[in-house]
């Protein structure tokens, strides 16, 4: 299937103009690394989630009390550690 691709020419559009020599030097390497970082992020969310779905049908209300106690526990760090 790509190889069929890579015969077809390439069409240029409004929406997919040919990009000047100026334009493309201003592309930049993709950071693999970070990318890999996110991936990791969205299964650890994943599995997170699947926990929250595993207490019941009021997973929302229990996902809702937990953030509420992390932002509460949170702002109480910061309050202590800026009185210190």
């Amino acid at each position: 299937m790509l190889e069929e691709a890579e015969k077809l020419p390439i069409e240029y559009d409004e929406d997919c103009p040919k990009l000047t020599p100026e334009q493309l030097a201003q592309f930049r390497p993709v950071n693999y690394v970070s990318m890999e970082e996110r991936a990791q992020a969205m299964r650890q969310e994943a599995e997170l989630l699947a926990g929250f779905r595993q207490l019941g049908p009021s997973d929302k209300n229990t996902v809702m009390a937990v953030v509420s106690m992390a932002v509460t526990a949170e702002s109480v760090a910061r309050r202590e550690h800026a009185g210190a």
